[in-house]
């Protein structure tokens, strides 16, 4: 293996080396190099960093001089020296860590904030720690490489299935989580009576209702042929289908407040949901980023040490999806107020369809931007360093500007070229009962669900 190489420099100075680590030892043995002192070798990248950081450099060195006094005050006393046979020697002292995967055995990080311990200096994945210097602007596709490489080694050195799954698990709660608010307003419960069931006067007379489109991509999915053949009867049910639709959301929104019993029932609804999506991805979260420290634990183990951030994720979260689906609640009853002003049977113009779906749209990538800061940028501050949802979104907007633009940017490529990867490979599972389905959705989503979590937290270190 070859020997790495260290620089070493006062402040101001002129940087001696290069030098082994023994070296580097020896002049901090001698006195020459301190924790005032600067340092740098290859795994910290362009920046230097501040000695301070070798805290076991300097406390092995420190233990060997007390070690050595007390040895000699023994001497001089005539009493015999006391060595224990298995007591290692502080001059053996690993050298520290560079920015490389933990080693298969080697002991594991300290807990997590449920111990209230700051973990940001205990990284196994970050290339720079903390020097006292101004941080670094992150950039997202340095931040993709180096997570995508992390990746590669925790699931990959050596693989484990047993591992891959602890992942997937993690992978399968943030798919439960993480549907869009949008979907609200085709939820099913079987069994629960749901708050159209009990407004008749509200429903569409075409007998369709809400699933007009639904009703009509059925239709024509099972005969794409026959659309190509005739263009101007896809249209013109297509027309009608999106009247109906906005029609008919249209009219059970607006009875929907005259109606106390239905009213209640679709707030609950409404609450439930909200609170089921924020509990999925705080869990999911929290778990995700756990399991980067803890690999190999016990799923149950990482489920209890997990208990107190996912708690503090879930208030927020929770805040957030409230106002996420307050305002796709507002962009639907506007999409369906203009569909059902649409002439049916009359081929719909692309200004008509913008008009009526922009506020959707809006929504949806209002919707988007904010989970993705949640995940990204709130979530590492509350999970490693024990802060409250509050504190941490508080010092995550303080640290946003044009790098979060560009990041938000580069994950909508991400994002849609994942899902568009899981589509492919699950494309012959659809015919699965609902219950396997999700279960092989989320081993294949496992491997980008990570490379998220590693990408979120390399982002995280290079501002601290």
């Amino acid at each position: 293996m070859a020997s790495v190489e260290w620089y070493w420099a006062k402040s101001g100075g002129t940087p001696t080396g290069p030098m082994s680590w023994d070296d580097l030892r020896a002049a901090a043995r001698r006195g020459e190099f301190g924790p005032g002192d600067w340092v740098w070798t290859l795994g910290y990248g362009r920046q230097w960093q501040s000695a301070s950081g070798l805290e076991a450099l300097f406390a092995s060195i420190r233990a060997e001089k007390e070690a050595a006094e007390a040895e000699a005050k023994r001497r001089e006393n005539g009493e015999r020296p006391d060595v224990a046979p298995d007591e290692p020697d502080p001059s053996s002292a690993a050298e520290p860590d560079r920015g490389e995967a933990p080693e298969r055995g080697a002991p594991a990080a300290p807990l997590f904030a449920g111990a209230c311990v700051d973990l940001r200096d205990h990284s196994p994945f970050s290339e720079a720690a903390s020097d006292g210097r101004p941080p670094e602007v992150p950039r997202s596709t340095r931040s993709l490489r180096t997570a995508w490489k992390n990746m590669v080694l925790l699931l990959g050195n050596p693989f484990s299935f047993r591992r891959y799954a602890a992942f997937a698990f993690c992978a399968f709660l943030l798919l439960l989580g993480g549907q869009s608010a949008g979907t609200f307003p085709s939820l099913r419960i079987p069994g629960f009576p749901t708050p159209a069931v009990q407004m008749p006067e509200a429903a569409d007379p075409s007998g369709e209702g809400v699933a007009g489109l639904a009703a009509f991509a059925e239709k024509w999915t099972a005969a794409p042929n026959l659309a190509a053949a005739n263009p101007d009867a896809f249209l013109s049910d297509f027309a009608t289908a999106l009247q109906a639709t906005g029609e008919s959301m249209r009219s059970w929104m607006a009875a929907l407040p005259s109606h106390p019993g239905p009213f209640l029932l679709a707030m609950l609804l409404f609450l439930a949901i909200a609170a089921m999506h924020a509990w999925f991805l705080s869990r999911g979260w929290a778990l995700m980023i756990h399991r980067v420290y803890r690999r190999d634990e016990p799923v149950v183990r990482t489920w209890i040490d997990t208990t107190i951030s996912a708690r503090r994720l879930f208030r927020g979260a929770f805040a957030v999806r409230l106002v996420c689906f307050a305002a796709w609640a507002v962009a639907l009853w506007k999409c369906a107020g203009r569909l059902a002003l649409l002439p049916v049977a009359v081929p719909p113009l692309p200004g008509a369809l913008w008009s009526a779906f922009a506020p959707v749209a809006l929504v949806a990538a209002a919707d988007s931007a904010a989970t993705a800061l949640l995940r990204d940028l709130v979530t590492p501050r509350v999970v490693l360093t024990g802060s409250t949802f509050s504190a941490g979104a508080k010092s995550a907007l303080s640290e946003c500007g044009l790098w979060t633009v560009r990041h938000l940017l580069l994950l909508g490529v991400v994002a849609p070229v994942a899902a568009v990867l899981a589509a492919l490979v699950l494309r012959p599972f659809l015919a699965l009962a609902p219950v396997a389905f999700p279960v092989l959705a989320a081993l294949v989503l496992a491997p980008y669900q990570l490379l998220r979590s590693l990408w979120a937290l390399d982002l995280f270190f290079r501002l601290h």
